[in-house]
């Protein structure tokens, strides 16, 4: 379980507030309190019983974990498992891997550059924020470019966590996240809006041309096309020296 403190403030503005009649008992008090008020959000993550059985279990003791029910079908998803012969089987796989696709992931540059200090969890939930933005703002490219630049609630420079995973949901299989068109314009304005983000870039660019031969040559040609039109909206200017 997760708490997240937000400042909330709704301020109203001079007109508003003149438009209150002061003797209407149902009208809106305003106070002159220099503090916004402070609510705290609590998020649903990890269900507690289990949060309470791992405590325990790190302290030596003796823990039963709570039965876990899992659904007979899967949700969006209709058939019948006993009825299914191979071909059926091959359609819900397939209806299956649209609804639920693959989350991706990619480790490209060394940890020190991306993970730091930090955990895996903590990696997985910047992850996590990363891949729903992509989602969420896939026909905004310019919002989504701001959003990761300087809109992820993460207290360090996250710019190589960043990099990385833009690269691995371009290279996900079966297919990206966007287009690779649409990678390209994102790293390209992802890379005018955060200062430190191009050398992360140049580092993994050159550690995917130097494992290629190990790359599929469906995802040896997508970035390739991808690379092409980022330099190429670049003016050509690239570290050359280096390759």
């Amino acid at each position: 379980m997760l708490l997240v403190q937000v400042l909330r403030q709704e301020p109203q503005t001079l007109q508003q507030q003149e438009d209150i009649d002061p003797n209407d008992p149902d009208a809106p008090q305003h106070h002159d309190d220099p503090e916004p008020p402070l609510q705290q959000l609590e998020i649903q993550g990890i269900p507690m019983q289990l949060v309470t059985a791992y405590v325990n279990k790190l302290k030596g003791q003796a823990v039963e974990l709570p039965p876990i029910s899992l659904p007979d079908a899967v949700p969006g998803v209709e058939f019948d498992a006993a009825q299914l012969g191979l071909v059926g089987r091959a359609e819900v796989a397939i209806k299956l891997q649209g609804r639920y696709p693959a989350r991706g992931g990619m480790r490209i540059l060394e940890s020190q550059y991306t993970d730091g200090s930090r955990g895996a969890l903590e990696r997985f939930i910047a992850e996590e924020m990363i891949i729903d933005l992509l989602a969420a703002f896939d026909a905004h490219r310019v919002e989504l470019a701001q959003m990761l630049c300087s809109g992820l609630p993460l207290p360090y420079d996250y710019s190589g966590l960043l990099c990385e995973t833009l690269f691995a949901q371009l290279l996900r299989l079966p297919h990206p996240r966007l287009t690779p068109v649409a990678f390209s314009a994102l790293i390209a304005h992802t890379a005018l809006l955060r200062p430190a983000f191009p050398r992360y870039l140049a580092g993994s660019v050159r550690q995917l041309y130097l494992r290629l031969q190990f790359l599929a040559p469906e995802l040896a040609g997508r970035l390739a096309d991808v690379l092409a039109h980022f330099i190429s909206n670049m003016s050509f200017r690239w570290p050359w020296d280096k390759y």
